[in-house]
């Protein structure tokens, strides 16, 4: 069986590439053939996977958080060919969360839960607005002050500055509360 990573580099807050080192070792000693793909920027990994050939892998494995996750799904069209597995090193990651995965950086039980992982489906949500490609969500949907709030997150992480845990987050929440208008 062939894993194939894609790695978010800023997830983890930079702890993430020595642990995969010693994940992707212990699958290669289980006779596991493993590939890895380091994203550059946001965007990536959904462009990574729409280049991707279907026989490439038998299993892709997300490291990062709900929004890596979230650009392999939209990668390409759905049902995407491979099962995906997820190394949860994001801030909330809200998807791991629910699916009962371990939250941990520690190697072992990462590299047993993708070895022992039987692929099941989960439902996506369509999201079409007009004028823009159909979207899937794996997660959740936000409107309203929640969509403002998490716009502002991602716009400040798109530029570098949202690194660090949830402190950052403290004044872009602020600003986007302020700004937003209720609507009557």
């Amino acid at each position: 069986m062939r894993f194939h990573f894609i790695v978010n580099p800023v997830a983890g807050r930079g702890r993430t590439t020595a642990v995969l080192d010693e994940v992707q070792s212990m699958l290669r000693e289980h006779g596991f053939e493993v590939s890895r793909y380091v994203t550059t920027c946001a965007g990536d990994a959904g462009a990574h996977v729409a280049s991707l050939e279907v026989d490439a892998t038998d299993r892709l494995v997300v490291v990062g958080g709900d929004g890596t996750l979230r650009e392999v799904v939209n990668g390409r069209p759905a049902p995407l060919p491979w099962p995906v597995g997820i190394v949860p090193v994001g801030t909330a990651n809200l998807v791991a969360r629910e699916l009962g995965m371990p939250l941990t950086l520690t190697p072992r039980p990462i590299a047993e839960a993708l070895r022992a992982a039987n692929p099941w489906s989960v439902d996506l949500l369509r999201l079409e607005r007009p004028g823009a490609d159909p979207e899937y969500a794996v997660a959740n949907v936000g409107v309203g002050l929640d969509a403002d709030i998490v716009h502002a997150i991602g716009e400040l992480r798109t530029k570098g500055e949202g690194s660090g845990g949830y402190i950052r987050w403290v004044r872009p929440i602020w600003d986007a509360f302020r700004a937003f208008r209720f609507p009557t």
